[in-house]
């Protein structure tokens, strides 16, 4: 192999196994409408004290649930619906 190149990838990268529909959680299939200026946030808990949080667009909040979902396995369509 010449000096300075890399080797050639042979095979596509590994996607992550999807769990099937059956499987998917209530939170990744419902969007709840938004009732408030700021009704979605991420919030992190120490005992029974919030000791972070931070408000999300609805918007924000879809996106950050796609990307949960991806990362725990779950399949996201490109075209999810999310109630409005």
């Amino acid at each position: 192999m010449p000096k300075n190149t890399l080797p050639r990838r042979t095979s596509a990268p590994k996607q992550p196994k999807t769990k099937p529909a059956a499987e998917r959680p209530d939170w990744l299939n419902q969007t709840p409408e938004e009732t408030v200026a700021d009704p979605y946030k991420l919030e992190m808990w120490d005992a029974n004290t919030v000791i972070q949080e931070i408000g999300l667009s609805r918007d924000e909040y879809i996106v950050l649930k796609d990307q949960l979902a991806k990362m725990r396995g779950y399949s996201v369509r490109a075209e999810a619906t999310h109630a409005r």
